[in-house]
């Protein structure tokens, strides 16, 4: 049986903000109830404002995401901006299939698989709204030359900027995604410019949020906002909840892990010991993307040589700088657009790392137990 349910729903809110640049998108996000940024573009240096460091892959954004949902440590999940957020999912598509632009698989293929992936990313940010988080994306915008013969002939209109291309319209998914699409701009009105009313100038300048569809833009609201109101946050602040005092289960289990961004949080210090192990991964030739991903999911230097080696993608004695001049597209390509296959691979090591004794074996080294012994596998843990 079904069980009917009436009235309004109290829930999170999913809400894009986008507009000109220095009009205040940044700005307007922050005054959202209890704020934590995922910061893609490091555009909120000069805001007091709680943020993760900038994502240096897409992976890494996706586990930022996760840990917010599981930890309900914010009132409102903020990311600044969707456009640079769109730079990383193309990125990690090029990682995915050895490219160099994603223009080279042709038939439009790539941005397809962008598309695609950057679906998951609004359907992660979805979970995140359902455990009562708001959730908001900033943008930029953009001027396209729209020609409408049936109406007015052709005009300037503000869009989103992101890919809009037919089956891979990265725009229309985001506006379809939101409950608010509010676009930021000036207010300008044209006067006259002389006695006969031949030549206007434009006057003001007022900022204001636009929340309903024009020809000249795109918004919308389902809480029956005005058209335009004054850029302040509260002119909305009644249609975003703060949930927070929703009751949560907080009480973390034994088998619980420590917060893998506990130290990215800008209120937080590194500690030594932090800051000794990240010291010791830039040390290497890894790429910058791998060990942001190593760092949020624990994963040892020596974890990562034996991945390498348990797929048989490199004897797992095989040094680091040698793959890096060989083929250093394989850290990206293979590794960082394949993450949750090597955390797979990394919890299996860490169950039965005596399968390593076999590969050591293969290399010739002189005491294969005892080279396994000495590497740095976090035995038991997940």
């Amino acid at each position: 049986m079904f069980k009917v349910e009436e009235g309004i729903k109290k829930a999170a809110v999913k809400t894009v903000i986008y507009g000109p640049e220095g009009i205040g998108k940044s700005t307007l996000a922050s005054q959202f109830p209890d704020p934590l940024f995922i910061d893609t573009e490091g555009s909120t240096k000069q805001l007091d404002v709680k943020r993760l460091k900038r994502p240096s892959s897409f992976n890494e954004m996706i586990q930022m995401i996760d840990w917010v949902k599981k930890e309900k440590n914010c009132a409102t999940l903020i990311i600044d901006t969707a456009d640079w957020a769109q730079n990383l999912v193309e990125e990690a598509v090029k990682q995915e299939n050895n490219i160099e632009s994603i223009e080279s698989l042709g038939y439009g293929k790539g941005y397809v698989y962008a598309r695609e992936k950057m679906g998951h990313l609004l359907d992660k940010l979805t979970d995140v709204q359902d455990v009562g988080i708001n959730v908001v994306l900033t943008a930029h915008a953009e001027i396209r030359t729209f020609e409408d013969p049936a109406e007015m002939g052709a005009y300037d209109r503000y869009e989103l900027k992101l890919t809009k291309r037919g089956n891979a319209n990265v725009a229309a998914l985001v506006k379809e995604w939101s409950d608010m699409l509010l676009f930021l701009a000036y207010d300008v009105i044209s006067v006259k410019a002389d006695e006969d009313g031949k030549t206007f100038k434009g006057q003001g300048g007022k900022r204001v949020i636009h929340t309903d569809h024009k020809p000249a833009w795109d918004a919308k609201n389902r809480f029956g906002l005005k058209p335009t109101l004054p850029l302040k946050y509260e002119s909305i602040a009644h249609v975003v909840p703060d949930m927070r005092d929703r009751p949560q289960a907080t009480t973390p289990t034994p088998a619980e892990t420590e917060d893998p961004f506990a130290d990215r949080v800008v209120e937080k210090e590194p500690t030594q010991e932090q800051e000794a192990v990240m010291k010791d991964l830039e040390n290497q030739v890894l790429p910058k993307e791998l060990t942001d991903l190593m760092q949020a999911s624990d994963i040892t230097a020596d974890e990562i040589r034996a991945v390498m080696g348990v797929r048989g993608h490199y004897p797992i004695n095989t040094p680091f700088e040698n793959i890096s001049q060989k083929s250093p597209e394989y850290f990206r390509g293979g590794l960082v657009a394949n993450w949750d296959g090597v955390v797979q691979v990394v919890e299996s090591i860490r169950e039965n790392p005596e399968q390593l004794i076999e590969l050591y074996r293969k290399v010739g080294a002189d005491n294969p137990e005892e080279a396994v012994n000495k590497l740095d596998i976090k035995k038991g843990a997940k």
